[in-house]
């Protein structure tokens, strides 16, 4: 596993129930239900960026606006 993956995949354990359950196939090796593949690991992201998102305050995330668009102007300009 990448170690970019090893944050997202460590707060997928802690934030979704049952993730770290044993299944029959995955009985066998503990990890195997830590490999993702890109896709999983890209939807799993996301899923975890909308409910940090709905967790913040709104005037959390008129914050978090505020800074996506300073970051945008900032790459526009290089």
């Amino acid at each position: 596993m990448r170690n970019v993956y090893r944050p997202i995949v460590l707060a997928l354990c802690l934030l979704t129930p049952g993730i770290l359950s044993a299944q029959s196939e995955a009985a066998e090796d503990p990890f195997a239900s830590l490999l993702f593949t890109p896709e999983e690991i890209k939807r799993a992201h996301l899923e975890l960026l909308i409910r940090i998102k709905n967790i913040l305050t709104p005037g959390q995330q008129e914050e978090l606006l505020r800074l996506r668009e300073l970051d945008s102007e900032e790459q526009n300009h290089v």
